[in-house]
């Protein structure tokens, strides 16, 4: 009786094709699986970002607002200056210190 040496299964072509290709659809599908998780995870920073950018816009555009609405103590050409304030809102609001600013404004011209 001979023992009859059979091939090894890493040498059979069916085997390897198997190997071969099951590598490269388990390296295809791991790469799109991290493409998608990188983009997932730069989005949401994007999205961070994104927010702080508006954030900071409505604050600088809350500051300018208030600096709108503050009376400046002289104003510029075209103003009443002198701190007088012409917000009938405010509560230190007095029409006469208005009328007369205005009239004197008007008087120089």
């Amino acid at each position: 009786r001979s023992l009859r040496v059979t091939t090894m299964a890493t040498t059979n072509q069916t085997f390897r094709s198997f190997l071969l290709y099951g590598s490269l659809g388990a390296g295809a599908i791991y790469g799109a699986y991290r493409k998608w998780s990188l983009s997932k995870v730069e989005s949401a920073k994007s999205a961070l970002t994104a927010d702080a950018k508006n954030r900071q816009a409505f604050q600088d555009a809350l500051k300018a607002w208030d600096e709108k609405q503050t009376p400046a103590k002289t104003g510029p050409e075209g103003s009443l200056g002198g701190g007088i304030i012409t917000d009938p809102d405010n509560p230190n609001f007095d029409l006469e210190k208005v009328i007369l600013a205005w009239a004197a404004k008007h008087e120089q011209k």
